[in-house]
């Protein structure tokens, strides 16, 4: 059904992902030593993270069940690879967003709440490593399809 060399390519972009958040993270947030948590509810960068770190973190899964809900429709497993790669990376991508926007407003403002935002975010994207039996479990594959993966 799948090639090796596909689901290691999903693998390999989404361990980019991650590391390429920590080094950006890592690069812009190393000068700050003095971090504080306040609960700015005045701020706009406060209240902007926040509201946008929530609608992905409920639209997220959202849309990516949705469009895997689609993948039984589909005729071949090139199809249904290709909406399943889609999916996660659209996936990966809201999260990520979430976390550089973090990052980016951890930078303007050091307080730790953006960092309890950005944990969490990257606790997310580490359940969703892509996985034979996720896979399996998402698109319904018997035991024969699984052996091809």
């Amino acid at each position: 059904m799948l090639t090796n060399s596909a689901f290691r390519t999903i693998q390999i972009i989404h361990y980019a992902l991650i590391l390429g958040i920590f080094i950006l993270g890592a690069t812009i947030l190393f000068p700050f030593q003095k971090l504080s948590f306040k609960l700015d509810f005045g701020s706009l960068l406060f209240d902007f993270t926040t509201v946008w770190s929530i609608l992905v973190f409920i639209f997220h899964n959202k849309m990516y069940t949705n469009e895997i809900s689609k993948i039984s429709l589909l005729n071949t497993a090139h199809e249904k690879w290709q909406k399943y790669f889609i999916s996660h990376l659209i996936r990966m991508s809201l999260l990520e967003s979430s976390i550089i926007l973090n990052i980016i407003f951890m930078s303007l403002n050091p307080n730790y709440y953006y960092t309890v935002l950005i944990l969490i975010n990257y606790l997310l994207i580490f359940s969703y490593i892509p996985d034979v039996s996720k896979i399996a479990s998402e698109w319904h594959l018997t035991e024969e399809e699984i052996k091809n993966i």
